[in-house]
């Protein structure tokens, strides 16, 4: 049971935080910046943070379900996999995607904007949005695997 528990803290801290990044504090330093490069700088340092404790709290996941093989009742695997998968969207995103937005603004912030850069800023900020949605979907879908059999184990006292 505490293997359930603990497993469940750590997808609900992962899918809860991208409430927070990926919606309210965006959505509130684009409100009160009038500087977008300034919110947008801001906003990538939120989603940075929240990808370490998205990768922690995956860790955690991934922990807690290799323990709970020790306990008569242990996770299914399917959650196991998409917090897998959701973690690769996060490694990709992270190593190759991020650099890049960051790469791109400062080289902006440098020689000015052309159209150039700014479509390829746009493109990898596309992606980047793209694949943060992904990585938080598998994140809620794996909370739900997990808390579904949970409930099951509970209700039927079984494995």
């Amino acid at each position: 049971m505490f293997w359930q528990v603990a497993g469940t803290l750590a997808l609900a801290l992962w899918f809860g935080g991208g409430v927070v990044a990926g919606f309210i504090a965006p959505q509130a330093a684009f409100g009160v910046l009038a500087d977008r490069a300034q919110a947008g700088s801001i906003a990538g340092i939120v989603l940075g943070r929240y990808a370490g404790i998205a990768v922690i709290s995956g860790l955690v996941y991934v922990a807690t379900w290799f323990f709970s093989r020790l306990s008569p009742r242990p996770f299914r695997k399917r959650s196991l996999m998409v917090v897998g998968a959701a973690l690769l969207v996060i490694a990709f995103s992270q190593w190759y995607v991020s650099p890049q937005v960051a790469a791109l603004r400062t080289q902006m912030a440098t020689v000015g904007v052309t159209p150039d850069l700014q479509s390829r800023f746009d493109s990898f900020h596309t992606l980047s949005v793209i694949l943060f949605g992904v990585q938080w979907l598998l994140a809620g879908t794996a909370l739900v695997l997990h808390a579904l059999r949970g409930q099951q184990s509970f209700q039927t006292g079984s494995r």
